[in-house]
């Protein structure tokens, strides 16, 4: 009955240590949008942040980006950008962290949002 007990006990756990892994990679994952206003340019900069390896806390970011400039209230023309980042997830301070470029990358999964400097990105899906 104890070997039962031990063996349901630790079947919980793992389960629970599962679902945590879970849960964090289904609040980190999405696409995220931040609308870009002023004087200088008007468009859209998007981070669509997929899991690479579940196990090892991997994340692929693309950064897509695309606006109109402008230079004296004139259009002066599009500009589209992409990039991608390879971050790992550092559970304790919720931020991906992409070491070979420098760029740090915060969750903040109760109000869906993603933080990169001073920009921030909503989660839209």
């Amino acid at each position: 009955m104890k070997r039962i007990n031990a063996y349901l006990l630790g079947c919980f756990f793992l389960a629970a240590c599962g679902a945590d892994q879970a849960g964090s990679a289904d609040a980190v994952t999405g696409t995220y949008v931040r609308e870009i206003n002023n004087e200088y340019a008007k468009g859209n900069d998007s981070l669509i942040v997929s899991v690479l390896d579940k196990n090892a806390g991997t994340y692929s970011i693309q950064n897509n980006y695309g606006f109109m400039r402008y230079l004296d209230g004139k259009e002066k023309g599009r500009d589209y950008k992409t990039q991608k980042f390879t971050a790992v997830y550092d559970k304790e301070h919720k931020q991906l962290v992409d070491n070979f470029k420098g760029m740090v990358f915060t969750v903040v999964p109760e109000k869906g949002l993603l933080l990169q400097g001073s920009e921030e990105f909503r989660k839209v899906k």
